[in-house]
C-alpha cells in the first residue's frame, strides 16, 4: 500500500514539473538591451539575482523503514503501521553563485518539519476492532543544509540539485497502556540526509521544489521504557527512512 502511495506521489510530482516547465517556457522573452556603462544589463542580472533568500512551504511524506511504534511498544499490530503522510514543512535558503562551469550556485539553509501521529493513524490492519496500546507521537525536525546547484539558480528554468541535511530529531510519545497507565516518553537524536532535487523557476521570485532524501536516524533516545522494550530504561529508535518534499518557494 505504502508503495503504491510513494509511486502515485512520484508519477504526480514528475508530470506536475513536466507541465510547468513548458508553460513556463512558453512565457519567456528575450530582449536585447544595450550596455550601461557601471550598470549590469538584463542578461548579466535579471531580477531573480537581487533575491537572494528563498523561502519555501509545501508537504513533506516520510516513510520509515522501520514502523516507530512498533519499535518503541513491540506490539505487532504496528508491525506494519502507516507512515506519516502530507506533513507541513517550512524552510529558508541563502543563494549564491559559485565560479564554477559545472557548478554555478550553492546554497545554505535551515527547515523546519513536524508532524503528529496516533495508533489510529499508524494501525494498518483490516481488523475494525482491535485491541493494543494509545499512542500519540509529536515530532520535531530541525535541520541545517547545503544545495549545490548543476545549473544557474537565478537564470535558468531548471534548478537541479543535490545536498546534504543534518539536524535534530525531537518530541514525545503519549502512552496509555491497555491496562490504564499512562507514560510520557521524550526522545531526541541526529540525523543526517543525502538530497536530490530540482526546482522549476515559475517566475523570477516563484517556483516549485521537488526533493528526495535518503535519511539516516538510527540513534533516536528515548527517556523512559514503558513497554520493557530493552533491559535498561531506555529504547533506541531508528527514524531512518525515505522522504518526499513537494513545496512551493518564494524569494525575498
Amino acid at each position: 500500500m505504502r508503495k503504491k502511495r510513494f509511486f502515485k506521489i512520484l508519477a504526480a510530482t514528475m508530470l506536475l514539473i513536466a507541465m510547468t516547465a513548458t508553460v513556463a517556457a512558453q512565457e519567456d522573452i528575450y530582449v536585447d538591451a544595450p550596455l550601461v556603462p557601471g550598470q549590469p544589463n538584463a542578461g548579466q542580472a535579471g531580477l531573480a539575482g537581487n533575491y537572494p533568500d528563498q523561502f519555501n512551504w509545501g508537504l513533506f511524506n516520510y516513510g520509515f523503514t522501520e514502523s516507530i511504534y512498533y519499535q518503541f511498544s513491540g506490539n505487532s499490530i504496528f508491525a506494519g503501521g502507516n507512515s506519516p503522510a502530507g506533513v507541513l514543512n517550512f524552510g529558508w535558503i541563502r543563494i549564491m553563485p559559485l565560479d564554477f562551469q559545472y557548478m554555478p550556485g550553492m546554497a545554505y539553509g535551515a527547515e523546519f518539519i513536524n508532524f503528529s501521529s496516533t495508533s489510529e493513524d499508524v494501525y494498518a490492519g483490516d481488523a475494525d476492532v482491535v485491541t493494543g496500546p494509545a499512542i500519540n507521537m509529536d515530532v520535531y525536525l530541525t535541520n541545517f543544509k547545503i544545495r549545490l546547484f548543476f545549473m544557474d539558480p537565478f537564470e535558468e528554468l531548471l534548478h537541479p540539485f543535490f545536498g546534504i541535511s543534518w539536524g535534530l530529531i525531537l518530541g514525545d510519545f503519549k502512552t496509555t497502556k491497555v491496562g490504564g497507565e499512562k507514560f510520557t516518553t521524550n526522545f531526541v537524536g541526529f540525523s543526517v540526509s543525502r538530497n536530490v532535487g530540482v526546482q522549476v523557476k515559475l517566475g523570477e521570485r516563484g517556483g516549485l521544489v521537488t526533493e528526495f532524501r535518503a535519511v539516516t536516524a538510527n540513534s533516536v533516545k528515548t527517556s523512559n521504557d514503558p513497554f520493557d522494550q530493552d533491559p535498561g530504561d531506555s529504547v533506541n529508535l531508528d527514524f531512518s527512512g525515505i522522504t518526499i518534499a513537494l513545496s512551493g518557494y518564494y524569494r525575498f
